[in-house]
């Protein structure tokens, strides 16, 4: 099998050593050991690949020297966001400055927030979407304090009455 001259055997299994991509540096290494004579049907045999995904590796390298080895595939990033980073700013700007005095609320809860995103910057997001959101920028959810019955003593006789009375 015929491979270009581009690096020699030493170059490719020093390169195969540094690279951090396992791809890679297996391609580097099956044109390697094209290079010291191997077929491809060897080298398919001793890397656990076909001849045929060798030959292409062997046939890129030719053309496109290291390049050639390279993924083509596109590399993966995520999902991409529902708002744009302007929208985001936009849109922690509205909840910052709260509700208007038309809409009669005091706070906003999910299912507003979710309303406001779906009228002013039409996008439809779950309430996981829109608490994402808000997490991403380190916003938490008002809580109300709990209240305990120890602080209003009748209140306190009166859960003791009923838990007597169900138990009974």
């Amino acid at each position: 099998m015929f491979v270009a001259a581009y690096h020699t055997i030493k170059e490719l299994n020093a390169l195969s050593k540094k690279k951090a991509y396992a791809s890679y540096s297996l391609k580097l290494r099956a044109v390697a050991m094209a290079m010291a004579g191997e077929s491809a049907s060897q080298i398919g045999k001793t890397l656990g690949y076909c001849t045929s995904a060798i030959q292409k590796w062997i046939r890129r390298y030719n053309h496109h020297s290291l390049e050639g080895l390279k993924d083509k595939r596109p590399i993966i990033s995520g999902r991409k966001r529902t708002l744009t980073p302007e929208q985001e700013k936009a849109f922690l700007k509205r909840v910052e400055k709260g509700p208007e005095t038309c809409e009669s609320l005091r706070v906003f809860h999910l299912n507003d927030l979710q309303f406001i995103l779906k009228e002013e910057f039409g996008r439809n997001l779950t309430l996981p979407g829109v608490w994402g959101i808000l997490r991403r920028f380190s916003y938490t959810p008002l809580t109300r304090r709990l209240q305990r019955y120890k602080a209003n003593p009748k209140e306190y006789k009166n859960l003791k009455k009923i838990r007597k009375s169900s138990m009974h």
